[in-house]
């Protein structure tokens, strides 16, 4: 994990992370938010790097199971994401993790460590586009988290963004609590309008432009359609 709780406090302990079952419900709210968390997950591992054997393993088993493209037509009619996207972002990431991982790791290196110029070629952190104004540890901060001593990445790097998107709506599907789901989801909304949604379309044009491995050109693609699309859905959320 790239995050990790700080309190352990019973509300936000890190034991809520964990995936639902496969099982799709009636179409509703609850069916929303799986579609929100099975989306956040792959996304944020996209982003790690494929020395995190861990990661990376439970990526390919994500991946192996088709949880995105059984769901395409969801997608589409929710988030107005391409059916095709959501098709062909799982191909090509079965596709990627069964290669060499010298590979892998070469284009990763390449894209967001270290490019031809010594720096990243499209940073991968929001602080690079936004400066250190954002800062999104405050929000992390309000429910007990932090990112892990043993981790690389920047509390503003994507990956440890979007993981934060998916434990918010981990929290808020599994609380019964009505105040909390509501502080959770409004949580949810101020992130992304104050951090993700700021930032990742540059990043994204970045990487779909300048990736040699239609992998990352495909998570850049759906990156930015489903930020756009999730922020468009809190906010009817909130005002409608």
């Amino acid at each position: 994990m790239c995050i990790r709780d700080r309190y352990n406090s019973l509300i936000y302990s890190t034991n809520v992370i964990t995936y639902p079952g496969e099982k799709v419900p009636e179409r509703g709210e609850e069916e929303v938010q799986l579609l929100r968390i099975y989306l956040y997950r792959p996304l944020s591992y996209s982003y790690m790097s494929p020395k995190r054997g861990d990661a990376l393993k439970e990526f390919e088993e994500l991946l192996e199971s088709r949880i995105l493209s059984r769901r395409a037509t969801l997608y589409s009619e929710v988030f107005s994401i391409e059916k095709s996207l959501i098709n062909r972002f799982e191909d090509s990431w079965r596709e990627a993790v069964k290669l060499d991982p010298e590979k892998l790791m070469k284009e990763f290196e390449r894209l967001f460590v270290k490019g031809k110029e010594g720096a990243p070629t499209c940073p991968p952190c929001e602080a690079d586009y936004l400066g250190d104004r954002s800062d999104p540890t405050d929000m992390y901060d309000i429910v007990g988290l932090a990112v892990s001593p043993d981790q690389s990445e920047s509390p503003s790097h994507i990956a440890v963004e979007l993981e934060f998107m998916f434990f918010l709506v981990n929290v808020e599907l599994r609380t019964t609590d009505k105040g909390t789901r509501r502080f959770i989801r409004e949580l949810e909304r101020r992130f992304l309008e104050e951090h993700l949604s700021r930032w990742v379309s540059f990043f994204s044009t970045c990487v779909k432009e300048k990736a040699e491995m239609n992998c990352y050109q495909l998570s850049s693609e759906l990156l930015n359609s489903f930020i756009e699309g999730d922020f468009k859905l809190l906010k009817a959320l909130s005002f409608g």
